[in-house]
């Protein structure tokens, strides 16, 4: 097994939808309110956390993908914060 893994369709699809979609989701919707505090922005694009592992053992989903997403959105996020706190 290499480290890390490759990504693929799977996990690219996760990391799209929690890490993208998610927050453009929460804009759009929220974009006609006023008064929506930052830190709910901040809260959607958290990674996907611990658990989404419970939910995929509980329901026999596929624990490869979850765990890969876990560690890639949760390095992407670390990554883009400490970025976002360097640059601004």
């Amino acid at each position: 097994m290499k480290v890390p893994p490759r990504p693929h369709k799977p996990l690219g699809a996760v990391l799209i939808c929690r890490l993208v979609a998610a927050p453009a989701l929460l804009l759009l919707f929220t974009l006609p309110f006023s008064g929506v505090p930052d830190s709910y922005y901040l809260l959607a694009v958290m990674p996907t956390g611990l658990n989404s592992m419970i939910v995929g053992h509980a329901y026999g989903l596929d624990l490869r993908t979850a765990a890969e997403a876990i560690v890639y959105t949760t390095t992407i996020v670390l990554l883009g914060v400490a970025g976002w706190a360097l640059f601004f």
